[in-house]
């Protein structure tokens, strides 16, 4: 009997899922469970059918059972990855597009000829520019490495 390899718990559920179903109700679910002598959990699929006699009535429940870890762990990858899409796409719309726009302020007031400024104010736009340049340089190496320690986990 697949209840006696259930923990207390998770026999009560099944059962539970069992007698919804004799009501005519089918279910599916997708729980975890820790099955009898492990230690671990396991991600399990449960589809609970009624059953009918030819006149009508029901007259049992039929149970199908998947182990469904390894479509979990898929699912939890999938999820981690979309999150590192959402986290690059944020971070390449605000923190790297504001040492970008700087980069190109200065560069544009570098290159218009019509601009007439002292040795003094050029310098303090190219010493804005380098810092805008680190600033751009910190992002991407912050990106990368948080990329590479999601690919090692």
């Amino acid at each position: 009997v697949i209840t006696d390899s259930l923990d207390s718990y998770s026999k009560e559920r099944f059962l539970e899922y069992a007698a919804t179903s004799l009501q005519g109700k089918p279910i599916q679910i997708e729980q975890k469970f820790l099955l009898f002598g492990e230690t671990k959990f396991t991600w399990m699929q449960l589809n609970f059918e009624p059953r009918y006699s030819s006149n009508g009535k029901i007259i049992g429940v039929s149970v199908g059972v998947n182990k469904i870890d390894t479509k979990k762990k898929m699912e939890s990858i999938q999820k981690d990855y979309q999150q590192s899409l959402d986290d690059l796409a944020w971070c390449s719309s605000h923190l790297l597009r504001a040492p970008v726009s700087n980069l190109m302020g200065i560069t544009q007031l570098l290159k218009d000829s019509s601009f007439v400024i002292s040795d003094e104010e050029r310098n303090y736009l190219l010493s804005n520019l380098s810092i805008e340049v680190q600033k751009l340089d910190d992002v991407i190496k912050d990106m990368v490495a948080k990329a590479r320690k999601k690919i090692e986990n």
